[in-house]
């Protein structure tokens, strides 16, 4: 992120963050909690681990991805001005028909974290070599999407033939009676997913067509960094799930629950703490003294990050106990938040105010987890801290 920053400019780094938030939005409709659905359901029952249920998931989540490609890349030669930004578009495609092959749920469902964490550090590195190998200046914007597309589609085929070979069999063409109760079952926590899209990027898109040139470029260099910070609390909602998942009684007096909410929040505290009193620093030495304005958008939205720590720790609760009505009204929030702090902020205080109804927008999240868990599950914060 360092190295594209300071290669390709305050400009066409924010043009990247926009198209990057453009296909988060087709990869959550090609997936549309496909990806949390299975998460959740092999997690609470390993015995439906099997090559016909993967080979189902894989498969529908290749023929939806081919859907939606297709009117992504035609928005991009709309909205592209020049070649290298259609190109972009096009390549970024490749990322998208990626996800089809990403079997997160899998590696979470039978515990292999190691793999995972390969997976993830491998593409990671081998895309920062490619960068440092091909990118050599504004001209090359296209290949920025070539080769994390690239880097992505390989690890991810491999975790394929990785699974299938332990699988003892070969892919199997999933049948459309198949796929379509997969849609019907993953349909409710699709809609929580776009929710969660809407009121994490929304402003991104926003700024992309009112905004566009050095303010989106100094945003979307701010939100890179907190979508590193952000990822943490993730990676440990996954180690645990499988433990949260097969909690059947007595959800808010469990050992697993009391444990995973002190250690998410635990964690936020101590990194975002870090983060706000070094973030002059941080911005400085990540993205370069060009993106020095956006300190104060970014010590804005580490607020922001803190929040999702807490929500991490508390909404993901409700998907991980199949709450998938009551965590789809907690995200519908954030989003209905955001939308309209969106158009009444950013006109008037432009990334600033986008950062502000970001925060805001968490924070509803926030206070409906608290307002359903309670509602739910009787929850306190005295049965957090006290229990043994």
């Amino acid at each position: 992120m360092a190295y594209l920053a300071r290669t390709l400019g305050v400009e066409r780094f924010g043009f990247i963050g926009f198209v990057s938030s453009i296909s988060a939005y087709v990869i959550l409709f090609a997936n549309f909690g496909i990806e949390n659905s299975s998460t959740q359901q092999l997690s609470s029952d390993r015995g439906l681990v099997s090559r016909r249920t993967i080979g189902t998931i894989i498969g529908t989540r290749s023929l939806l991805s081919i859907i939606f490609i297709i009117p992504f890349i035609v928005f991009g030669f709309y909205y592209s001005q020049t070649m290298s930004e259609k190109l972009f578009f096009v390549f970024q495609s490749i990322v998208i028909f990626a996800y089809s092959f990403n079997l997160q749920y899998y590696f979470v469902a039978v515990r292999e974290v190691k793999t995972l964490a390969f997976i993830r550090t491998g593409s990671a590195f081998l895309i920062l070599a490619a960068t440092y190998c091909f990118i050599m200046g504004p001209s090359d914007l296209q290949y920025v999407a070539l080769v994390s597309g690239c880097v992505t589609l390989l690890f991810y085929l491999w975790s394929v033939c990785h699974v299938f070979k332990r699988l003892g069999g070969a892919f199997s063409i999933p049948t459309f009676v198949d796929m379509k109760s997969l849609v019907r079952r993953s349909f409710p926590l699709g809609i929580s997913a776009l929710m969660i899209q809407i009121y994490h990027s929304a402003d991104i898109v926003f700024l992309g067509f009112t905004n566009p040139g050095v303010q989106l470029g100094y945003y979307t260099g701010a939100y890179r960094i907190i979508n590193l910070i952000s990822a943490v609390p993730v990676l440990i909602y996954l180690t645990y799930v499988p433990d949260l998942a097969k909690i059947t009684d007595g959800h808010s007096i469990a050992k697993a629950t009391r444990e995973y909410i002190l250690v998410v929040i635990g964690s936020g505290l101590a990194i975002v703490g870090i983060c706000f009193y070094f973030s002059g620093d941080i911005v400085s030495l990540i993205l370069g003294a060009q993106f020095a304005p956006s300190r104060t958008v970014f010590q804005i939205l580490l607020l922001n990050a803190f929040l999702i720590y807490i929500n991490v720790a508390i909404a993901h609760l409700l998907m991980a106990w199949g709450e998938n009505r009551s965590y789809l009204l907690v995200v519908s929030s954030g989003a209905a938040v955001n939308i309209v702090l969106n158009f009444v902020l950013i006109p008037l205080y432009g990334i600033n105010g986008a950062a502000v109804a970001t925060v805001c927008a968490e924070a509803a999240v926030c206070v409906a987890a608290w307002y359903h868990l309670r509602k739910k599950f009787h929850f306190s914060i005295a049965k957090v801290i006290h229990l043994r």
